[in-house]
């Protein structure tokens, strides 16, 4: 006689550490065959959200502060689903180090390419980037062969296009950190007790998440969160390029406390509702004339950040805008304007979209867990979590 059991369901956790927030979820991820049974959510091909988490951040907080923020939150979540999800990944953005897309070059071997050789020449390039003064989290997005994108990902041999010389091109994400910062994320691992912890930088989540869950492979998107804009170009499915704008809505709540006298707490809250469309009555005018000047000054920075897409090639006309900043009209209304595109595009008029979080599961909130765009990198994490496979 057998015994069979109820397999049980893959439980990850994703943490989106912004610059006022750190943002949670644990979630139950589909199962292959699950389709049409079981849980209402899984069965239907989404996850099923456990528990959602918000946790603030000072406004000024120390990378050993942050360090301890993380520690906390992961062992707060543990605790309160009473068990060890299978893996945490934990999004770090620009805020923590300084982001650079990276080409790594190494020789071809002039003969069918196996995914060992493609690892072997990544493990060899990754000790010879690693830089003493600097510690470094490094994820691969992209790999070519004599520049036509590596496609084996399936453990079959793979071969190299024809050409005068072979040439393997990861194209890396590289988040740079100071030793001691480093040392700071490397000894949260070692903190954890056992918890299988990973970073990422969140535009390789992004990135992803554009292709694994929404199908969109040319795109220039824009995240605008707290205090950084990340800028990405996304060509047939490759990162082309990435920028970072020092700039986000937390300017605006600067506006409106130093020009109206508000404290920065009250100016803060009060810039959050009238973006969600609830300040529009006159003693809170302000809050209008603050996110203009805020939105000029974040057009500028976004016009000078531009510069930086030229030698990658013309962007895409499809605009995708993402994070804080996009329930801000003033900064949509900037995105979607003819009068910056025509240099930098072969389009001339933007074709603007919103994402929100739940965007990224067909229109669905997964029970009002993930819904505007200020949801939006949590979600592409947890697709990202969902769809990802090693590109070699």
């Amino acid at each position: 006689m057998g015994f069979f059991t109820k397999k049980q369901a893959a439980v990850y956790g994703v943490m989106d550490v912004g610059a006022d927030a750190i943002k949670a979820v644990v979630f139950e991820a589909p199962s292959e065959g699950a389709r049409g049974r079981g849980n209402t959510d899984t069965a239907a091909g989404l996850p099923r959200v456990r528990e959602k988490f918000l946790w603030d951040l000072p406004i000024s907080c120390s990378p050993l502060r942050l360090v301890q923020k993380i520690k906390e939150s992961v062992f707060a979540m543990t605790e309160k689903i009473r068990m060890t999800p299978q893996k945490v990944v934990v999004a770090l953005g620009p805020e923590v180090g300084e982001y650079a897309l990276q080409s790594w070059v190494s020789p071809g071997a002039h003969a069918p390419l196996t995914r060992k050789h493609i690892r072997d020449a990544y493990q060899r390039l990754f000790e010879e980037h690693a830089d003493l003064r600097r510690a470094m989290i490094a994820v691969p997005v992209d790999v070519l062969v004599n520049g036509y994108p590596w496609t084996d990902r399936d453990g079959a041999s793979g071969f190299a296009p024809a050409g005068l010389s072979d040439e393997i091109v990861f194209q890396t994400m590289a988040l740079s950190l100071s030793v001691e910062n480093g040392a700071l994320f490397n000894g949260l691992k070692n903190a954890l007790a056992g918890i299988p912890l990973a970073f990422l930088p969140l535009v390789v989540a992004e990135k992803e998440a554009l292709a694994s869950a929404l199908n969109i492979r040319d795109a220039f998107f824009i995240d605008v969160g707290a205090d950084t804009t990340a800028l990405l170009s996304v060509r047939e499915g490759r990162l082309m390029h990435t920028a970072f704008m020092p700039m986000g809505i937390r300017r605006m709540a600067s506006i409106a406390a130093k020009n109206y006298r508000y404290s920065l707490r009250d100016a803060r809250l009060a810039m959050r509702h009238y973006a969600q469309g609830g300040i529009r009555d006159k003693p809170l005018a302000f809050a209008s004339a603050a996110a203009a000047a805020g939105a000029a000054e974040w057009k500028e920075n976004f016009l000078r950040s531009l510069d930086a897409f030229y030698p990658t090639g013309p962007l895409s006309p499809t605009i995708l805008l993402a994070g804080g900043g996009a329930r801000y009209p003033e900064i949509r209304a900037v995105v979607e304007a003819s009068d910056w595109l025509g240099g930098f595009s072969y389009g001339q008029k933007p074709a603007l979209r919103v994402l929100e979080g739940a965007t990224f599961f067909n229109g669905n909130t997964l029970g009002g867990n993930v819904q505007g765009p200020e949801d939006a990198g949590l979600a592409a994490l947890m697709a990202y979590v969902m769809h990802h496979r090693s590109i070699f």
